[in-house]
């Protein structure tokens, strides 16, 4: 709901085949960021000053940039830094550059686990109405589900209630509202789990006629291997389904582009460029290393302090975009508010 060109309430879209009428409180009140230190000026560091001066027009931000990469008559080689957020166009676009200026430019998906691509590797047979269907069995390994999709934890528990259920947990004991039997996550139990010495889950996975392995994508981190493991249980139990939970938008989406992933040889080119990627000490640790940064964000953060180019970007309320969603779903959001023109200049000594 807005009101001149500015959000007041968010609610669920009634959309019976995904989300049905639920949403999370994270949903609820996304847009609070909007009006907090939002960037509308180009930003470049100045040695005389030591802070960021801002930019008049966007030709001068990138005259900036061009001077840059002249200075030396070696070719300077450029990183793009994205995550998990990006859009399906932003990674089209990208894709399309890497390919014209191979050996030039490399894009890198900091999310991306090593070399694995989920999309082709693991052949899911998932459907609109995989919660829907009776499950037999249901297995959750290395996740919060309630944090990390709180939707998908709300059609579980009306799934225990309503019937009996059997839900198999994996890992960390957590906050949760369902009922389930937790097996701590370690080499002994993976070992047991291996051998078939786990028979709550051994005889369920194998007996039941359908069942649901709904995995984090903390356990791809854990053990690199783990699409082994899935491809294997696929042929011993066809009818099993495995749906794997991404922390961020349109993880699912990412895998169809053969970005690479982000190793210790790989970001220490010479110019970095961040496209609306979050202030995590991983990308703190990218820019520290850096020769020279540009970030593209919508707001302000301390990262600013670290950049030598800022350029403000529309957030995700302010354009068309495009994810695929964890089940395989392509999803657009559409424009909520025109361009915001009560922007809050921000300034960061470098």
């Amino acid at each position: 709901n807005t009101k001149e060109n500015k959000i007041y309430r968010v609610l669920p879209k009634n959309e019976k085949t995904l989300k049905e009428s639920l949403i999370s409180d994270l949903s609820r009140y996304s847009f609070e960021y909007l009006h907090t230190d939002r960037l509308k000026n180009i930003l470049h560091y100045s040695n005389e000053t030591n802070e960021l001066e801002k930019t008049s027009t966007i030709n001068e931000g990138f005259n900036h940039i061009h001077n840059y990469l002249k200075k030396k008559r070696k070719k300077k080689k450029i990183t793009i830094f994205i995550d998990n957020k990006c859009d399906l166009e932003t990674a089209y676009i990208l894709n399309q550059i890497k390919y014209l200026k191979k050996g030039i430019l490399k894009v890198i998906n900091i999310d991306k686990i090593k070399k694995t691509n989920y999309f082709k590797s693991i052949n899911n047979k998932q459907s609109l109405d995989f919660i829907k269907n009776t499950n037999e069995f249901c297995c959750t390994i290395s996740t919060d589900i309630k944090i990390e999709n709180p939707v998908l934890n709300l059609k579980l528990r009306f799934k225990n209630q309503i019937l009996d259920q059997k839900i198999l947990h994996f890992g960390f004991n957590s906050k949760t509202n369902i009922i389930r039997k937790i097996i701590t996550l370690n080499i002994f139990n993976i070992l047991k789990l291996f051998h078939g010495k786990i028979k709550k889950f051994s005889i369920n996975l194998i007996k039941k006629k359908k069942s649901l392995l709904i995995l984090g994508e903390n356990i791809f981190k854990r053990i690199s291997t783990f699409t082994n493991i899935l491809n294997s249980i696929k042929k011993i139990s066809k009818f099993s389904e495995i749906l794997i939970l991404y922390n961020k938008v349109n993880g699912e989406g990412l895998n169809l582009f053969h970005f690479d992933s982000l190793n210790d040889k790989n970001i220490k080119n010479e110019l970095h460029i961040h496209i609306n990627t979050e202030e995590n000490n991983i990308v703190r640790k990218i820019i520290t290393n850096s020769k020279k940064a540009v970030l593209l964000n919508s707001n302000g953060s301390e990262l600013l302090s670290l950049a030598d180019f800022v350029f403000p970007i529309q957030s995700s309320f302010e354009k068309q975009n495009y994810y695929i969603s964890n089940i395989h779903i392509p999803q657009k959001t559409e424009v909520i508010i025109k361009n915001l023109d009560n922007h809050i200049s921000v300034s960061y000594t470098h």
